[in-house]
């Protein structure tokens, strides 16, 4: 049996921790779990990038953009705001 890449395991328990905070209900609408996993997310990405683990980086990615949804949808929105259009 091949053992998982070490980057696709960190990217499993970066999903996980995403799924555990977004089972916690809070009174200011899971941003500070949103900002927390944002900044989590950052050296991930770069490890996966360090590793040469191509696949586990655009498993990041996609899970980040279905888990991060609505910060990137205000982000989205306050970019096309700064370039007018």
């Amino acid at each position: 049996m091949a053992a998982l890449p070490w980057p696709l395991i960190v990217v499993c328990a970066w999903v996980v921790l995403a799924a555990i905070l977004q089972a916690i209900p809070t009174k200011r609408k899971h941003w500070p779990a949103a900002y927390g996993l944002m900044m989590l997310l950052v050296p991930v990405v770069l490890f996966c990038i360090a590793q040469s683990a191509w696949t586990a980086l655009l498993f990041a990615l996609v899970a980040a953009s279905f888990i991060l949804r609505w910060p990137l949808w205000y982000g989205w929105l306050w970019v096309k705001r700064r370039l007018g259009t």
